[in-house]
């Protein structure tokens, strides 16, 4: 019998730090430091990443580990990246 997958509309911050193999605490730092807002569960108040959350730290993760971006850096970078799409 073949499994189907399907997607979920919203990822716990264990699932997201494992996706992109970084710890919760840097997760958090970067949502703090680039904006990144993540619903809240209404009865736990946890964070809810969607997909569109985890590829933008996809994108921040990718920045930090070439060492030659900052903080302040990825954030500019990434503004950048999105005036640009406009």
């Amino acid at each position: 019998m073949m499994k189907t997958e399907i997607a979920k509309l919203y990822y716990s911050i264990g699932e997201v730090s494992q996706e992109l193999g970084v710890r919760s605490s840097n997760v958090r730092f970067w949502c703090k430091e680039i904006g990144i807002k993540p619903s809240r569960s209404h009865i736990t108040n946890n964070r809810r990443f969607t997909r569109e959350d985890i590829e933008l730290l996809h994108k921040v993760k990718g920045l930090s580990d070439t060492g030659i971006y900052t903080i302040v850096g990825i954030k500019w970078a990434l503004e950048a990246e999105l005036k640009t799409k406009r």
